[in-house]
């Protein structure tokens, strides 16, 4: 035995690799196995990355992220004026409507509508056309 090796081809591999492994961590041997399951557990962090990736670029710039919120609060707010528009309508002709009830009409209303889909006039009335 040279310089405390033990005999053996076996046993030479197994005490050059400690010895490798105690002078310098860069120089271990590794086998065909272990850069192989290094390749597949990088390549599996690359492509989570990947997704997690895509995930924070759909969420900012997909069809409802941080980038169209801004659209969708411009898109709102036009929709409550135009809302808010319709609402004043219905109300106007909501009000009309409880005018025009057969039980119990405004006069002043259905005098006006008689007057203008009749064309009627009392006789002490002036009528002095439009058009």
């Amino acid at each position: 035995m040279s310089q405390g090796r033990p005999s053996g081809l076996r046993w030479a591999r197994i005490y050059d690799s400690v010895t490798l492994m105690s002078k310098s961590t860069a120089l271990v041997p590794v086998r065909g196995n272990a850069v192989r399951n290094r390749v597949k557990a990088g390549f599996s962090n690359l492509l989570a990355f990947v997704a997690v990736a895509a995930l924070l670029a759909y969420a900012v710039i997909g069809p409802s992220g941080l980038i169209a919120l801004s659209d969708h609060r411009a898109a709102l707010d036009q929709r409550k004026a135009e809302l808010a528009e319709l609402q004043e309508k219905h109300d106007s002709l909501a009000n009309r409507v409880k005018l025009l009830d057969p039980n119990n009409i405004d006069p002043d209303l259905g005098g006006e509508l008689i007057r203008k889909e009749l064309g009627v006039a009392a006789p002490d009335e002036i009528v002095i056309p439009l058009d």
